[in-house]
Formats: C-alpha cells, structure tokens, sequence
C-alpha cells in the first residue's frame, strides 16, 4: 500500500513537469492517469510550472493574417528568430470574408475576434497546445449609436475563472461615457458592470498584455477633445473588476504603439519623429517600479540599419533582454538595442493590417462552454387498441386474426 502510493507519488511529480503533448496522449494510458491529468488542481500546478519554462524561454508566437478568408497564420519561436519551435496552425477557416483582430493571451489561451462584414462579430478562445478552439456567447448589449467599436480584454482572476471584458462607447447625449460588461468563462455567461470608464475624453486601444492580474490597454484621444494632454495606460484588476489609469511619459512629440511587460513592471514602445529625418525610429521606456509614474525611464532609441528603410512600427518588446520585435516594409525583426543590430525573422507578411506578437506558453487549461438542456415537457401518449393489435399480429408469422375496431383509450 505505502510503496503504492509512493510511486504514485513520483509518477504526479514527472507528469507535472512534462510538456502539453506528451500529456494528452498519456491520458489513454489508463483510468487513473486520464483522472489525474484532467484534475483541475493538476492543470493548475502544471500551468504554474509552465509559467517558468515559459518565461526562462521567453516563448512567444506571431500571427497574421495574409488574406481575408484565409485565417491566421502563426509562428512560436523561443528567445529569437533561430529559434523557431511549432507551427501551432490555426483553429478555424471561414468561407465567408472576415478579418481577424487579437484581444490577448492569458495561461496558454488566445482570445481574438472573427469581424465579419456587414459589422457581425465572433468572440473565440483557443488553446494551441490542446488544439482546442470555442466560441464564445456575444453579450446582448449593442446600442445602434456608438462612438467606437467596442473595446475587449481578456485575463485571469487568480483563483479559478477567466474573465473578458468588454467596453462599449455610447453615442448618447445623456450617457455619453462607456458601458462596461465582464464574461465569466466560468460562468459561460455576460453581466453589466456600470458605467465605470475612467474617462470620456479617451478610448482604449490595441491588443492587451495581461500582467500582475491586470488587463492593460493604450489610449487614444477622443477626436475633438483637447483633454487630456496626456494619455494614460488603463488597467482593469480582474480580481476585483476596477479601473485604474498610469499617465505616459512625456507625451509631446510621440505616440505610444505597443505595451509589454519587463522586469517584472512594464514598459512601452513610442514612435518619435527625428527632427531632420522624416524616417520613424521609436523609443522604449520603462517603468521602473509598477504604477509610480514617477518612475518612467527611457532605455533606447532604435537606430536603423542602413540597408533598411521606411517606417518602423514596434509590435512587443520581450522580456530579460528588452529587445523589440519590430514590423519594416511587410517584414518582422528582432532588434538588439546592445549591438543595435537587426535579425530577419524570415516572416514575408504581406498580408491584412499589422502582424500581432503574444506571449505563449503551453497549458492544459480549458472551460468547455456549459450545455443547457431544454426541459422537456411530458406529453401524454395515446395508444389504441386497435394498434396494439396491428404491431402484436405483426410479430406472429403466419397468423390471420380477424382485427376488431374498438374504441380507443388512454393507458396511463
């Protein structure tokens, strides 16, 4: 029994440690294993170890989209562009003419949006480890006079539910500030939250990073509001469902492209236009300690390699060695600050829009949508003699008995 368990022990140890696909194939090994690997406090030790590998190999994966019914295309590469591990595919192609658009990733799950034309939108989640992808339910609200598309993120609440938020801009003389909404994964379903938009002079923008329980977005001014004269990154506390605005560097002369989590605080990347070239490079600064504006430090300005040209447009800075992913002439690179060198990733993305850049990390995480059954209404069933004897005279063979109508009853 003792020496049972023991190596019952050991076996939970070596599973924690092993990557997604070994994992799901050894699920039909047996009962136990199956159990043991579909338990929810395995995935979540397991998720906790993967942050780690995750993080030492600082994985990250490109997507991009060449045409519009083509789907995503998508790249996972560990530290640089030689490094290139899987083509985790794509979960879905649609027959019909859409773009797609990033929201963000959290615990080895990528939510983007399916735009379809005509203005219909589809909410999906996937998980390329398990190769598993879902829809999910979109929320009722949708006023027909709106300032803005609406605006999603998606995180983690810390203990057991994955949570999006949605942001809805209403064009309305009355309520003129914004409609917030939380999906519980969890849940499966949508609730409102209020009007609790810090602001109405600005809009949040771009992909997410989910970092320190937290959804953060970049801003963009209202067009024709002067205020503020600074723009903010916005926060949203999945946990406890508030806002929180950090105010941006110097704002004067730059404009803030992309933001990513760095040394355990966060950093952003602006384009600056230099005063005698019309050429954009971009500036990385860091916050050196989380939520102190106070803190913002500039960490280098991209230097252009002279074989290079045209505008630069940052897409995520990665984290231990603060290099930039960077989008030139329908090519991405990684830039080195230190030795201000560029590495072609070999990604000839000619396609719709702007590459996006995640982190990933490779998860057992997955909430499969709750199926609700109809309740169903018992109906009475009226038989009749007369047929009951048809379907017993059918059961005998060769057997003549004379049917006899009779009235009909109910049998209860």
């Amino acid at each position: 029994m003792g020496k049972s368990l023991f190596t019952d022990q050991i076996i939970n140890k070596i599973l924690l440690h092993l990557p997604v696909k070994p994992l799901v194939r050894f699920r039909s090994v047996c009962k136990s294993w199956r159990s043991l690997i579909d338990d929810p406090i395995f995935i979540d030790v397991h998720r906790k170890n993967m942050e780690i590998v995750s993080s030492n190999l600082r994985l990250f994966q490109i997507v991009y989209q060449l045409y519009p019914n083509e789907g995503l295309r998508s790249w996972c590469y560990a530290g640089s562009p030689s490094n290139e591990l899987i083509h985790p595919g794509f979960p879905v192609m649609n027959t019909k003419p859409c773009t797609y658009e990033l929201v963000g990733s959290c615990n080895g799950l990528i939510c983007f949006l399916t735009n379809f034309l005509h203005g219909k939108k589809e909410i999906n989640l996937w998980n390329p480890s398990l190769r598993k992808y879902r829809t999910v339910p979109s929320s009722r609200f949708s006023p027909e006079r709106q300032r803005h598309a609406p605006s999603y993120g998606f995180g983690f609440d810390g203990k057991n539910d994955h949570k999006m938020v949605k942001v809805t801009y209403i064009d309305d003389r009355i309520l003129k500030n914004a409609i917030v909404e939380v999906y519980s994964l969890k849940q499966d379903s949508w609730r409102t939250i209020g009007d609790c938009f810090p602001s109405q002079y600005y809009y949040v923008r771009g992909d997410t990073i989910f970092f320190n329980g937290c959804i953060h977005w970049l801003t963009q001014r209202e067009f024709g509001k002067n205020r503020p004269r600074r723009l903010p990154i916005v926060s949203f506390d999945v946990a406890k469902e508030v806002f929180q605005e950090f105010w941006l560097p110097n704002p004067t002369e730059r404009e803030a492209n992309c933001i990513s989590p760095l040394h355990g605080t966060l950093c952003v990347c602006a384009k600056s236009t230099s005063p005698t070239d019309t050429i954009l490079d971009i500036e990385v600064w860091l916050m050196k300690e989380y939520a102190k504006e106070e803190t913002w430090t500039k960490l280098y300005v991209t230097r252009l390699d002279e074989e290079l040209s045209g505008p630069i447009i940052p897409l995520r800075v990665l984290d231990h060695f603060a290099e930039a992913i960077v989008y030139i002439n329908k090519n991405v690179f990684l830039y080195d600050y230190e030795n201000e060198e560029f590495e072609d990733f070999g990604i000839w993305a000619n396609g719709i829009g702007v590459p996006y850049v995640t982190f990933f990390m490779e998860s057992l995480v997955w909430v499969e949508p709750i199926i609700v059954e109809t309740p169903r209404i018992e109906q009475e069933v009226i038989f009749t003699i007369e047929n009951m004897e048809i379907e017993a005279n059918a059961k005998l063979e060769n057997t003549s008995i004379k049917k006899q109508t009779k009235e009909d009853c109910v049998i209860l």
